[in-house]
């Protein structure tokens, strides 16, 4: 086998072993639609702790509480049986949604 031969043989592995990569992350990042059952359990747990969400202040105190409730309400999330499981970055952006949503309605009910 000749170097040249060699050297395209190594190059198409790696760009094998990358297009792979990209095919695995593809897949896990894939998008599944909250099931109402999903949203239900999820505002359920949202509103147990409107007390910290709520709170409008933007300091290291509040927000790190912001994120140890996300991480609380992640862990309850997942560990019921009827829903998907979701990180804590696909549940915030679930409640900000449907907040976003709620305002739009009320703003078109004037």
């Amino acid at each position: 086998m000749s170097i040249t031969r060699f050297a395209e043989d190594r190059h198409l592995l790696q760009v094998l072993a990358r297009l792979q990569s990209f095919l695995l992350n593809m897949s896990a990042k894939r998008f599944v639609p909250y099931m109402s059952k999903e949203k239900a359990v999820l505002l359920d747990l949202v509103h147990r702790y409107k007390n910290i969400f709520g709170n409008k202040k933007t300091d290291a105190t509040s927000n790190s509480e912001k994120k140890e409730a996300l991480k609380n309400i992640a862990k309850e999330y997942n560990s019921n049986y009827n829903v998907s499981k979701r990180d804590e970055t696909q549940l915030k952006r679930c409640w900000e949604k449907f907040k976003y949503q709620v305002r739009k309605q009320k703003q078109l009910e004037r």
